[in-house]
C-alpha cells in the first residue's frame, strides 16, 4: 500500500517537471533577442522580397529629424550611387520636404518605395541613414545629421572603394 502512494506521489511530480522544463524552453527559445539586421531583413523579406544578403549597405532616405537641408544633401549625393548594385535604397519619403526625383526616374532593382514610411516602426532610425550590412548579419548604423553629414558622406564613399 505504501509502495503504491509512493508511485502515484512522484508521478505527478515527475510530470510537473516535465511540464516546467518544457515552459522555461519556451520562454527561452521566446526570449532571444531579435537583431537589428534580423529586423530589417524580415521586414524587406515580407514586404519588398528583398533579402539583405546581396547588399552591403542600405541608404534611408526618409524627411525624418531636424534638419531637412541635410536630408535633402544627402538624398541629393547618394544619387551618384544609384546603379551601384551592392546598395539598396529604402525611400520613405513622398518627396514632400525633399527631393527624391533622381530615385522616382530610375527602373532598378535596388531601390524600395516604402511611401507609408513602414520602416519607421521597426524604430531603428530617426534620420536619413546609411547601414553598412556585413557578412556576419550584423549592421552599423549610420544616422545623418547636421554634425556628421559630411564626415559620413566620406566614410561611405571609402568604404565603397575597399
Amino acid at each position: 500500500m505504501i509502495l503504491i502512494i509512493s508511485k502515484k506521489t512522484h508521478l505527478p511530480y515527475f510530470n510537473m517537471n516535465k511540464l516546467y522544463l518544457l515552459f522555461l524552453i519556451i520562454i527561452c527559445v521566446g526570449c532571444q533577442e531579435t537583431t537589428t539586421y534580423d529586423k530589417i531583413n524580415h521586414f524587406l523579406n515580407t514586404e519588398y522580397n528583398k533579402d539583405l544578403e546581396a547588399f552591403s549597405h542600405l541608404v534611408i532616405i526618409n524627411e525624418m529629424g531636424e534638419c531637412m537641408n541635410c536630408n535633402n544633401k544627402f538624398s541629393k549625393s547618394m544619387t551618384e550611387y544609384i546603379d551601384n548594385e551592392s546598395i539598396l535604397f529604402l525611400i520613405c519619403s513622398h518627396g514632400v520636404n525633399i527631393d527624391i526625383s533622381a530615385y522616382l526616374d530610375e527602373k532598378v532593382d535596388n531601390i524600395v518605395y516604402d511611401f507609408r514610411n513602414k520602416f519607421a516602426t521597426l524604430n531603428i532610425v530617426n534620420h536619413c541613414s546609411i547601414i553598412s550590412l556585413d557578412e556576419e548579419k550584423s549592421c552599423a548604423v549610420t544616422e545623418i545629421d547636421v554634425n556628421n553629414l559630411n564626415e559620413s558622406m566620406i566614410k561611405f564613399k571609402n568604404s565603397l572603394e575597399d
